[in-house]
């Protein structure tokens, strides 16, 4: 999937990152250093290659390694896709009980219940 890093659209760059999130402290501290610079500062390559005093072979290598190996543990642990999955039902129950019409005596429970609901999708925000 990840043959040449350099030619990925934005889509694929925010997929990346969104690994990284999740993966990142399995990589190799060369390799979490290289990513962050890439992902998160957005350096090029030759910037990397400076600020780590090393080639730019060695930070296209180093890159090419983390983004496979952050591939592989996505298709083995599927930690993000999962992620994602409950995320969406969660908005899901989240906009049906909006739509219910609680009893007068549950109205409390079901305001913290809503409350609750609102606290974990945005979960991902905070990160």
């Amino acid at each position: 999937m990840f043959k040449d890093f350099r030619e990925f659209n934005m889509e694929k760059k925010l997929f990346l990152d969104r690994l990284f999130s999740f993966y990142g402290e399995l990589l190799s501290d060369g390799q979490k250093e290289a990513c962050r610079l890439y992902l998160d500062e957005d350096l090029s390559i030759g910037e990397i290659a400076a600020h780590l005093s090393v080639t730019r072979q060695g930070v296209y290598d180093t890159l090419n390694r983390a983004f496979s190996k952050l591939d592989d543990f996505e298709k083995k642990l599927e930690l993000c896709s999962r992620f994602d999955a409950v995320q969406r039902e969660l908005v899901a129950l989240k906009e049906e009980m909006r739509q219910l019409v609680p009893e007068t005596g549950s109205r409390d429970t079901y305001e913290k219940c809503l409350l609750r609901l609102d606290a974990l999708t945005q979960i991902e925000d905070q990160e």
